[in-house]
């Protein structure tokens, strides 16, 4: 067993030559013995565990040492656990919301690890309002209402056009982290191009100009959706990668609830302001995440890849708050050299190599999985909800998407616990299996 799960002291952290019994030192000698410690003085702690015999411990102060030990080893793992939250705190509210902001706004973009959903809910809630629908409008007046509005067609290349954005994002940004890194390509993708998106579709007044911000949008949410999962992948210690990654599609639920909310707050303004000011606030998620990467260091893995070695052993110290010359640090970083170079030794890899075995079964069960999720038609809700509750008769259709969007935020929560209690494929044939009814029944009630 490593000496630093072990033992508290910070002396003692640093070596892992010494004589160990139920990971402390069998005598003080043990511990002076090191010409590293000759100047150190030995903290009454570790003279109360050095009454420590082969079979184990003898006294009951002894006993109580292991106890406060085991203490002090879970206090370490909850106070680094909160600062690896803190650090990626930044990643995860401007990706997930930002991403979440995007995606909501368009049918059908789920693909890219679920994220883009903030501008899922908003563009939902924008093709309902009045006075975007009469400002947009070519001529088209709505039968079921009788009021100007955009037709199918129109809808349909204003909802889409953001997933072809997603499409050649999600192809260019591997190329663009590989080159610029996955520091910069981020805040590049951020604060440029997805920027530059939400800036056409806040001053547009007609459809071209909305149509190309939505491109433009869609390019920067399919170029994060990408790279960010990657920098959270290359950065997160193992023991809570999987937690970061599921709070990142918690915060894309956060997103869409966020979205419903600013949108039953200006539904009713009769004024550029009732579109704008939804869109517009997706700059604020780019803008948390653009200064979250300025803070962030670059990831240590890539650093390794440039040959930056030096610079890669500062950003895992930094990432991790341990000294450059930590035996933990020291023995993380490599681990991902000689994962590095063992990847080298295979060969650099292209994009056909994910249609040749063994990764074309991967790929394919991955792209299944996706699309039968999509094919579920529980974006629908998400993108058409508050049209299709309006045309169904609802007098508040936003107050519903919004009841809709908290029941998706806290149902995200059990997930987050149950993937690893009870396992990835069980949990998806449970909610699938709570999923089916509540589709059929209200696939029966549509039909008449």
């Amino acid at each position: 067993m490593q000496l630093r799960n072990r033992l508290p002291s910070r002396e003692i952290q640093k070596d892992r030559s010494m004589p160990m019994e139920w990971g402390f030192p069998t005598s003080i000698s043990a511990f002076t013995k090191n010409a590293k410690y000759n100047n150190l003085r030995p903290s009454p702690y570790l003279l109360l565990c050095a009454n420590i015999s082969n079979n184990g411990y003898r006294s009951k102060e002894a006993r109580k040492c292991r106890g406060l030990r085991c203490a002090r080893h879970h206090y370490r793992l909850i106070c680094q656990f909160w600062r690896c939250s803190l650090r990626v705190g930044f990643l995860l509210l401007g990706c997930g919301l930002l991403t979440a902001c995007h995606t909501s706004s368009r049918p059908g973009t789920r693909p890219l690890t679920q994220a883009c959903r903030y501008d899922t809910g908003t563009i939902g809630g924008i093709l309902a309002m009045k006075y975007w629908r009469n400002l947009f409008s070519t001529g088209y007046k709505n039968p079921k209402d009788n009021y100007r509005d955009v037709d199918a067609v129109q809808t349909s290349e204003i909802v889409s056009i953001l997933s072809a954005g997603t499409f050649f994002g999600a192809l260019l940004a591997a190329p663009t982290a590989d080159y610029m890194g996955r520091r910069w390509a981020m805040i590049f993708q951020a604060g440029i191009v997805f920027n530059l998106g939400v800036i056409l579709q806040t001053a547009a007044t007609q459809i071209s100009t909305f149509v190309a911000g939505r491109f433009f949008a869609g390019l920067g949410v399919g170029l994060l959706s990408a790279t960010i999962p990657l920098y959270q992948s290359e950065t997160a210690p193992k023991w809570i990668r999987g937690t970061i990654v599921g709070c990142y599609q918690w915060a894309i639920t956060i997103g869409l609830l966020l979205a419903a909310v600013v949108l039953n707050s200006t539904k009713n303004r009769q004024d550029t302001g009732s579109y704008r000011i939804p869109i517009a606030v997706q700059f604020a998620w780019a803008i948390i995440l653009v200064v979250g990467m300025l803070i962030l260091p670059e990831t240590p893995r890539y650093l390794i890849k440039m040959g930056k070695n030096d610079l890669a052993a500062k950003s895992l110290s930094r990432l991790r708050r341990l000294d450059v010359d930590h035996p933990a640090l020291i023995e993380e970083l490599a681990e991902v050299r000689a994962n590095h170079d063992y990847e080298m030794q295979i060969g650099k890899a292209n994009y056909l190599e994910c249609f040749k075995p063994p990764l074309l079964k991967r790929l394919l069960t991955g792209c299944g999985l996706q699309a039968l999720q999509q094919l579920t038609g529980v974006n629908f809700i998400f993108y058409y909800g508050t049209s299709f509750f309006s045309n169904s008769g609802i007098q508040n259709p936003f107050v519903i998407s919004m009841i809709t969007s908290v029941v998706n935020v806290l149902s995200t929560l059990p997930g987050l616990y149950l993937v690893e209690k009870w396992g990835r494929r069980p949990l998806l044939m449970f909610g699938l299996a709570i999923f089916v009814p509540p589709s059929l029944i209200v696939n029966q009630l549509t039909m008449f």
